[in-house]
Parts: C-alpha cells; structure tokens; sequence
C-alpha cells in the first residue's frame, strides 16, 4: 500500500534508516538513547516565530514534518554517525550530544546569510534550469538554490535547502554535493522517495524487475538494487558481480544484506569491490571466516571477533610482513577502538611514522591511557603540520573527558 502522509512517511522513513545502522555503525547519542531519528515536534508558536524572522511561510509539508519532528538526525545520507566510526581525524567534538542535521525550525537560515560565496556563485547564472520532473533528478544550473533556505547541517560535503517556487505553495527540495545534485518537488515527495528507495526488494521477479530498469540508469532503481533480501536472487545477484557497470555495484551489499550461506559463498569466490563491507553486513560465522582469511580487521573488530584485535597486533609487530600504510593506519584504530594498555607496546614504535600514521599512533595510545601519546598529541597540535587540528581537538576532547571522570560524569 502506497504511503501517503507526511506523519505516515515520517515513521516510515525513521524505521528504514533504523534498520540500515549496520554492525559497528554508531549513530549520535540522541539516536541511541531514543531510538528515533525523529525529534520532538515543533510548537506553533515556535514555527510561526521563524516564518515572522524569514518574512516568508513555509511550504505545508515541511511545516506539516516540523510539528511532527523539529528536525531529525539524519538526511538523505541516513542516519548521523558519529566517531569512532568516522575516524578519528573527524573528532565528535559535541557532535555526540547532539548530532542534528535535518535542523529545528529556530535554526534555518537562508543560503545567502550562512554562505554568501555559494549563494552568490549560483546566483551569477541566469538560465533557468530545466523542470523538475522525477524526484531524484540532477538540475542544472543551480540559480534557484541561491535562494535557498538551508534545512540541513550535512557533516559529509554537501547542502541542503527548500527552494520558494514561483506560485507554488510548496517548495522544492535542493541537495547539493561537490559536483552533482539532487532535486525533490516537495519535502513530502523527498520523504516519499527516500522510502521508496530504501524498502526491501523480497521476491525473485521484483529483483528481475530493478536490474532491468537499472540498466536502463533509472536513478531509483539502481539505489533499490542494494535493498533486495530475497534469498533466492543470489545467484541472479552473483551473476552481476563481474559486471563493470557503476551499478552493477549494488548487487554486492545486497548479497551482504541476504547474508546466507549462498550469497556469502558468491562474494567469496569472486571477492569484488566492496566484499569486505558487505561480508560485515552479513555477519555470519562463515563472513568472519572469510574476512580473517583476508585480514579484514576492522570488518572483524566492528562485529566483535576477537580475531580482528589478534591481527591487528600481529600486523604492527616489529618483523611482521610488511603492510601497506592503509592496513597498518586501520590495525592502529582497532587497538585505538578495541585493544587494551597491554598493546602500548606495538603501538609505540609507529609514533615515529609519516604524518597520519603518527597521529592515529598518538591517538591510540592516549585513548588506552598511555602518557606517551597524550604528549606526542600535544606536540602534533602545536607543530602546525597536517594533523595539527585533528590533534588539537583530541587534545581538548580528552582533557573533557578527564575532567568528567574526575566529577563522576563521564
């Protein structure tokens, strides 16, 4: 049955994203102590108070979400995660308390008063873009965003805002990121089309069904591809992973979303791109197998095998095979994450590596309380290298956390 209202796509879209929070996946504090992305609604008062401060009111859905969820934690991206997951260059700083990125109402703004530069670059053009035809679809050029009212605060590049539409008493919703974008007719059609591409494909014949359209590059098909849990698609899945097309790609997480025995089997034999996230999505004991075969050892820790702190020491012994700087940082933010005081030791020595393996070494080693990292941190925030803001903020993160300790709150 086709889901329709706004409260009804809200709930809806809050149990999908809910759902998609894999192993190892930490969403902000308010997520995990509520279990909703969804916030406290808006009052009247409080939404007519931003429309009194913008001179403008605000589209019927939108108004409609706010006295529903005053903002969200999460977007078009999903749910906010938070470190440690993010890495440890991308510290929580406050983050963690609050994590919002759809905004409460007392905090939109528009474009041009929180980023003039962007608001004006868009401006410069005068062509109009094409109109918005299926939800989803890139726009160009970007001058109506120059009139845009920001809604989301988004922690990965990118902006969102709703777009005053000539007329119209709904506005548009406007993402844009790096290169591309994504426009919606409505807040309430950009809530419907965030379910829709996120709801489970179950049967054989609608999985048949999207990779025909996907191949066709419809947008909403490729995203469902990945959203298919029918466990007799695995061998039409694994029949896509030598696939070079980009969409292709899908079939791999959701070979990892079905996790049988069959799919997990698949990516084994032809380990493609994105195999070890998607082994980490299945879970099983025959997936940890497979990733300790390959030394996964994030994918391992995140589902808490012991396996993947084992290899992690194992892979920064002095005399151990040698690593490539991408497996040695990653061993690094396992013991950061999941090791103990007794792995001071092989840590220690990679204090004196190039720049990022430095500070994740310094890092790790102040998280498991060792005076050698907090100082060789605090060296890193004062030298004014490449790691000296991600240093600087973990200096004054931990200092926090110290002193909560020492008054019973942490």
């Amino acid at each position: 049955m086709t889901i329709s209202t706004v409260r009804d796509l809200a709930a809806r879209w809050n149990e999908l994203l809910l759902a998609d929070v894999g192993p190892g996946d930490r969403p902000t504090r308010a997520v995990r102590d509520t279990g909703s992305v969804l916030r406290p609604p808006a009052t009247e008062d409080q939404v007519a108070a931003t429309e009194r401060r913008i001179g403008r009111r605000l589209p019927p859905s939108y108004r409609e979400f706010l006295l529903l969820s005053d903002g969200a934690y999460a977007d078009l991206n999903g749910v906010h995660l938070v470190y440690p997951h993010g890495g440890p260059e991308q510290p929580p700083a406050e983050s963690d308390v609050v994590g919002v990125v759809l905004l409460p109402v007392a905090d939109l703004r528009w474009l041009r008063d929180v980023d003039p530069f962007m608001a004006s670059l868009c401006a410069q053009d005068d062509d109009e873009p094409d109109p918005v035809v299926v939800d989803g679809q890139d726009a160009w050029p970007w001058t109506p965003f120059a009139s845009g009212l920001v809604i989301a605060v988004d922690h990965r590049p990118g902006t969102t805002c709703l777009v005053p539409v000539d007329g119209e008493q709904e506005w548009q919703v406007w993402h844009i990121a790096k290169e591309t974008s994504q426009v919606f007719v409505s807040f309430r059609s950009f809530l419907a089309h965030e379910v829709e591409i996120r709801e489970p494909v179950t049967t054989v014949a609608e999985t048949l069904a999207v990779i025909e359209r996907a191949k066709r590059g419809e947008h909403r098909a490729v995203r469902r591809l990945a959203r298919v849990t029918a466990p007799d698609a695995v061998d039409v899945l694994a029949g896509l992973l030598a696939d070079r097309a980009g969409w292709a790609a899908h079939a791999v997480h959701a070979l990892g979303r079905i996790g049988t025995d069959e799919a997990v089997d698949a990516l084994v034999r032809v380990r493609p791109q994105g195999a070890p996230q998607a082994l980490l999505l299945a879970g099983s004991d025959r997936a940890r197998d497979a990733l300790a075969d390959w030394g996964c050892v994030t994918q391992l820790a995140a589902l808490g095998d012991p396996r993947g702190t084992s290899l992690a020491v194992e892979r920064l012994r002095p005399g151990a095979p040698i690593a490539t700087r991408d497996e040695v940082n990653a061993a690094i933010q396992v013991l950061a994450l999941h090791g103990d005081a007794g792995h001071v030791d092989v840590l220690q020595p990679h204090l004196d590596g190039e720049p990022l393996t430095e500070f994740l070494a310094a890092y790790a080693l102040a998280v498991l309380g060792a005076e050698a990292g907090r100082h060789r941190l605090e060296q890193i925030a004062a030298g004014g290298g490449p790691m000296h803001a991600s240093a600087e903020a973990w200096v004054q993160i931990l200092a926090r956390r110290d002193a909560a300790a020492g008054t019973g709150l942490a």
